[in-house]
């Protein structure tokens, strides 16, 4: 996202409010950490890792520190919670319902 261009920074900017959502929740003990790692910890992890750039040179050209806050926190905690386990499509490639 160096050279992005408005629609990039749209998406990242989506993207940005649904992790900053779920972080804010998980701080708050409305959504256990342990579900949201599971569900979305591997994304959010990767995700930051491509927009974490760009929200820094938000937070330091708007004089806006906060910018994503709960998203960097959400994606440290997923990090610090990673679960080297095997991927869940091969763990639980013959679970029927």
């Amino acid at each position: 996202l160096r050279q992005a261009g408005p629609e990039a920074e749209l998406a990242a900017l989506r993207i940005g409010i649904t992790f900053e959502t779920m972080g804010l929740l998980v701080y708050r003990r409305i959504a256990p950490l342990d579900l949201v790692v599971e569900l979305a910890g591997g994304m959010a992890v990767a995700m930051w890792r491509k927009i974490g750039p760009l929200e820094e040179r938000i937070r330091t050209e708007q004089s806006q520190p906060s910018s994503a806050e709960w998203f960097q926190w959400l994606a440290e905690q997923c990090e610090a919670s990673k679960d080297e386990g095997m991927p869940a499509y091969i763990a639980h490639r013959g679970w029927t319902p």
